[in-house]
């Protein structure tokens, strides 16, 4: 079987057995989280929904006609979910409500639902003043009498299951919790390894990272970082920065846009929108003013949702071409691993004096850590606060309400912080492997092409396809010619 072929069967059969043992514990899941939920992400992809023609405006009102009866079905899985015993805890529902009620403008007419219709019309060449109208009108009035009363009945739903919730704490408290956070765990990583495993690989690589950061000397005269203000600025850096060591991503538009000032407090630090199939050289990354970033976060994380991160990672798959199913399956791990990974190697990148850049780099590194470590403390081992204060506490870090909010948020989104962390130590094991494979013609123009030409998947098939891809192609690494090929792309060895 071609390795193309094989990688598709290999990634659809995992998929496919993940969901099947996850399917028992369907009503453990969660669709309303205050960081990222149905009730959150959808206004957001909505208001990004692209009009290039009038059919487009149309589907696009058929879909917010549907918005009561997506909030009908979420609120009847919440109430089955109260019925079993699993849902949500008091200061969830709490945080929810109030999300809720940002999305429910004051003045409906200056709301971004409104606003950004608006706008978007205006993108349609041709359409003419009445027919704008009319469709500014159908749009105000599905507003009043399908999106805003969804709200409204959300709200009125979690108030009356409030007193529902028995479980403040973490999901192995539930019946079965544990068996079902192992499993959410290998499904939302990747990783074919145990939690245990997975404990000690996170303890061992923040160990690693505070010792050499407690040796390094960083100079008080540093240069500091780089003279870019603007996203723009940073974006088109990275994009010079990253060509040495990472192959070329097809030519691509880009927007930065900030997160609506009332929906600060509860969406991401920023995110990028997925650009779709046929129009992927459309891209818009979203920033969060209210997360406070100084110059070193904003740049690296502009590497982290642009370029080589979400955005570059997604435009140069779709030009490859993969098997049309396997955009539509989505692999934590891999993705948000990636990002992670890219986003450390930027601190090179915005920082002149390396020395500063290696201490930046390994502070976040620790950083992300704890967050992993305390995920699953608290999921798999039954870490209550106190114990996360505890913990917390050997590392300097003690104030309480930040702990607090830190606790409640992975309670709020079990496994979340493991598709970033986890996913980029898989990543670096990954790394290591193909230093072992590739020997002294490793590059990272080498491994960089190689885990992007495969394409998203669950780390154990990458790690065989990369192995199946040298044992059968040694010629690539002894023929100059095909090592040069080999460089501008794996297509060759993925299609054969």
């Amino acid at each position: 079987m071609p390795l193309a072929d094989q990688l598709t069967y290999d990634i659809l059969n995992d998929t496919i057995n993940r969901k099947l043992e996850l399917a028992p514990y369907y009503y453990y899941d969660e669709l309303l989280s205050s960081t990222g939920g149905v009730q959150a992400e959808y206004p957001i992809l909505l208001a990004e929904y692209t009009f290039r023609t009038i059919k487009d405006v149309e589907e696009y009102l058929t879909l917010l006609s549907q918005y009561d009866k997506l909030f009908q079905q979420i609120c009847a899985f919440e109430k089955e979910k109260a019925k079993r015993g699993l849902f949500m805890n008091e200061t969830s529902v709490d945080h929810l409500i109030e999300q809720c009620h940002a999305f429910l403008p004051e003045n409906s007419e200056n709301s971004f639902w409104e606003t950004t219709f608006k706008e978007r019309l205006d993108q349609i060449k041709g359409l003419k003043k009445n027919e704008k109208k009319k469709y500014i009108d159908e749009n105000h009035k599905l507003l009043q009498e399908s999106v805003y009363p969804a709200y409204h009945k959300l709200i009125a739903v979690l108030k009356a299951l409030k007193k529902e919730g028995k479980n403040p704490q973490g999901l192995c408290y539930f019946e079965e919790g544990k068996k079902y956070y192992e499993l959410l765990v290998k499904s939302t990583t990747g990783s074919a390894r145990s939690i245990t495993e997975l404990q000690k690989m996170t303890e061992d690589r923040r160990e690693q990272a505070l010792t050499e950061l407690n040796h390094l000397t960083v100079s008080t005269a540093s240069n500091g970082l780089l003279p870019y203000q603007t996203p723009e600025e940073i974006l088109e850096c990275l994009k010079t920065k990253i060509r040495t060591s990472f192959p070329t991503a097809p030519k691509a538009s880009y927007v930065v846009k900030n997160v609506n000032e009332k929906l600060q407090d509860f969406l991401s630090p920023a995110f990028y929108l997925t650009a779709p199939m046929d129009q992927y050289t459309n891209n818009c990354i979203y920033i969060n003013p209210g997360n406070n970033y100084n110059e070193i976060e904003l740049f690296t994380t502009l590497a982290h949702e642009g370029y080589p991160g979400h955005l570059y990672q997604t435009i140069y798959s779709y030009s490859k071409k993969l098997s049309p199913v396997r955009y539509i399956l989505y692999h934590g791990g891999y993705t948000e691993g990636w990002a992670t990974y890219v986003e450390m190697l930027s601190y090179d990148y915005a920082c002149p004096d390396q020395t500063l850049a290696k201490a930046f780099m390994l502070n976040q590194d620790a950083t992300l850590s704890l967050y992993a470590t305390i995920d699953m403390g608290v999921h798999y081992d039954g870490w209550t606060l106190a114990d996360t204060v505890d913990f917390l506490g050997k590392y300097g870090i003690s104030e309480t309400a930040v702990i607090s909010k830190i606790y409640q948020s992975i309670i709020e989104n079990p496994g979340n912080y493991l598709k970033y962390y986890i996913g980029y130590l898989e990543f670096l094991q990954l790394k290591n492997k193909a230093k072992e494979y590739f020997g002294n013609d490793y590059s990272e123009l080498l491994f960089h092409t190689a885990v992007l030409n495969m394409g998203s998947a669950p780390f154990y098939i990458l790690e065989n396809t990369l192995s199946n891809i040298i044992t059968r192609q040694t010629n690539v690494i002894t023929n100059p010619f095909f090592y040069t090929a080999y460089l501008k792309g794996m297509d060759s060895l993925l299609i054969q």
